[in-house]
C-alpha cells in the first residue's frame, strides 16, 4: 500500500494560499526548501487532549487544508472529534467526514484513531501493524481464546480495548478506511469489503521522507474517497458482502435519523 503521490497530486501549481482565507484550516507543517512555512511551537503533550490537539493542529490540519487544495470538490469535508459511545479516556477518534445533508445523515470515509506513545508504545504499533490474522479472519477471537494470545494478536483481541472499537466503529459508520497512530508511528489499513479482513501496511515513521506521513496521510484520505488512481478496498474471496443498511451500528448513529427507533433499541433487553 505504498502511496503513489503523482497519483494524487498534479504536476502544475495549484491555486488557493496556505491558509484557507474562510475556515481558517493552513498547512502548518514545514516543507523546506520548497516551502517557507513557519515552525510551530506546541506545548509538549503531557495528557490526551493535549495530545491529541498536536495531532489535530500539526499532521490532521495539514492533510486537511491540502485535500482541499488537490481536490476542490472535498471542501465540505473535514477531520470531525468524535465524542459519545466512541470517546474514550486513552484515545481519541476522528472521522474524516461530510457535514449531514437535507436528505441524510453525516458521510464518513475513513477514520483516525489517536493514543498517546505512553498508552501505544513503538513495540504495540508494531505488534498490531505485524498480526498476520488481521489479515485472515474478523473477528478475531472468541472470549476463551483471549487468554491464549501472542504480543502480536493481543493488540486485536482484547475485545474492551480501542482497536477491536475501531472496528465496530469503521462499521457502524460504513467507513472502511482507518490509521492508528502514537504520532512517532502511523499505520494505514483498510477493511475488505465483507469486514473480515483487515488489510494493513507496515508502520510509517513521522520523520519519514520518500513518501512523507503527509503524502501517506493524502493518498490514504484520496483512497477512502475513490479518487483515480489510489488504492481500492479489497474483496477477499467468498466473504459475505453486506449492502451498509444491513451493517451494524450505534444507537447513537439511530438517534440522528430516528430518535424513537434509537430509544426503543436502547431498551431491548
Amino acid at each position: 500500500m505504498t502511496p503513489d503521490s503523482d497519483q494524487v497530486v498534479p504536476d502544475y501549481p495549484l491555486e488557493g494560499d496556505v491558509r484557507d482565507p474562510e475556515t481558517g484550516n493552513a498547512i502548518v507543517i514545514p516543507c523546506n526548501p520548497t516551502f517557507d512555512i513557519p515552525q510551530s511551537h506546541m506545548i509538549p503533550p503531557s495528557d490526551i487532549d493535549r495530545f491529541a490537539s498536536w495531532l489535530v493542529y500539526l499532521p490532521l490540519q495539514t492533510a486537511e487544508r491540502a485535500m482541499h487544495l488537490v481536490h476542490p470538490d472535498s471542501k465540505g469535508w473535514s477531520f470531525v472529534a468524535q465524542t459519545g459511545d466512541i470517546d474514550g479516556a486513552d484515545f481519541r477518534c476522528y472521522a474524516w467526514a461530510h457535514p449531514p445533508t437535507s436528505t441524510g445523515g453525516r458521510e464518513t470515509a475513513a477514520v483516525v484513531m489517536v493514543m498517546p506513545p505512553w498508552t501505544l508504545t513503538p513495540t504495540d504499533l508494531q505488534c498490531f501493524a505485524a498480526c498476520k490474522e488481521a489479515r485472515t479472519q474478523f473477528p478475531l477471537f472468541g472470549d476463551a481464546g483471549r487468554a491464549r494470545l501472542n504480543d502480536d494478536q493481543r493488540m486485536w483481541g482484547k475485545a474492551s480495548q480501542p482497536i477491536p472499537l475501531l472496528h465496530d466503529i469503521c462499521v457502524a459508520k460504513d467507513s472502511p478506511y482507518f490509521v492508528v497512530t502514537n504520532y512517532y508511528g502511523w499505520v494505514f489499513g483498510v477493511f475488505s469489503k465483507g469486514w473480515s479482513v483487515a488489510v494493513v501496511g507496515e508502520v510509517q515513521a513521522y520523520g519519514s521522507q520518500t513518501p512523507t506521513v503527509i503524502e501517506h496521510l493524502l493518498f490514504w484520505l484520496s483512497s477512502s474517497m475513490n479518487k483515480l488512481g489510489t488504492y481500492r478496498r479489497p474483496e477477499v474471496g467468498s466473504e459475505p458482502v453486506l449492502p451498509s443498511e444491513e451493517c451494524p451500528c450505534l444507537v447513537y448513529d439511530v438517534m440522528t435519523k430516528n430518535p424513537r427507533a434509537a430509544l426503543a433499541l436502547y431498551f431491548l433487553d
